[in-house]
């Protein structure tokens, strides 16, 4: 028990390093060669001399809060013809948690936190099952936590295979609304379309 403490503890202190702000910005150098061939580079002494006259430097900025891009797009929207705003509906805001930003931020901190969350609870599983004065009533117990952990995966999976299958059915509706609402040639007085 000890040693589980100790590890337990020493996880923990790993664990909280990850908290630590790990946020890095760079600059990046875009530059298009002879051949026409576009260059991106984060060393400025590997950009030849004769690009850096036509070079570009992008740099790394935070991204704006919403409200700043709902009112810059707002001009944008205007444009639009009316058919196509109602047929986009708004997503729904969920609240931003200090949790979700940390996830967001760190992609792989929740499949992580999923991990080590199986292997306490395998932990607990397996000292409650040596408590136990009965061998069969430990290996119902053993049967249930697997069962329980593969029913959690499955349907884990399930959830991710409809979300992608609504996402890729989405983007192909838009695509056929998209090629369905191309502009037709402009008709000469024939009646027949311009060769171009």
């Amino acid at each position: 028990m000890k040693h589980f403490l100790f590890y337990f503890i020493l996880l923990a202190m790993v664990g909280m390093t990850w908290f630590l702000p790990a946020h890095s910005s760079a600059d990046y150098y875009k530059y298009t060669d002879n051949r026409g061939t576009v260059n991106i580079t984060n060393k400025l002494e590997s950009v030849p001399a004769r690009y850096r006259s036509t070079m570009k430097v992008v740099r790394e900025e935070k991204k704006k809060a919403p409200a700043a891009e709902q009112q810059s797009t707002g001009a944008e929207q205007q444009a639009v013809p009316a058919l196509e705003q109602q047929a986009v509906p708004e997503p729904e805001r969920k609240p931003d948690t200090a949790f979700s930003r940390l996830c967001g931020r760190f992609v792989w901190l929740k499949p992580l936190l999923y991990v080590m969350g199986g292997l306490a609870l395998f932990v607990g599983v397996i000292q409650v099952a040596s408590m136990l004065a009965s061998p069969m009533l430990s290996k119902l117990i053993y049967i249930s936590f697997f069962f329980g952990v593969f029913v959690f995966l499955y349907k884990a999976y399930a959830e991710y295979m409809v979300a992608s299958t609504a996402k890729i059915k989405e983007n192909a509706v838009t695509i056929m609304k998209k090629s369905t609402n191309r502009e037709l040639p402009a008709l000469e007085e024939g009646g027949l379309p311009a060769q171009r």
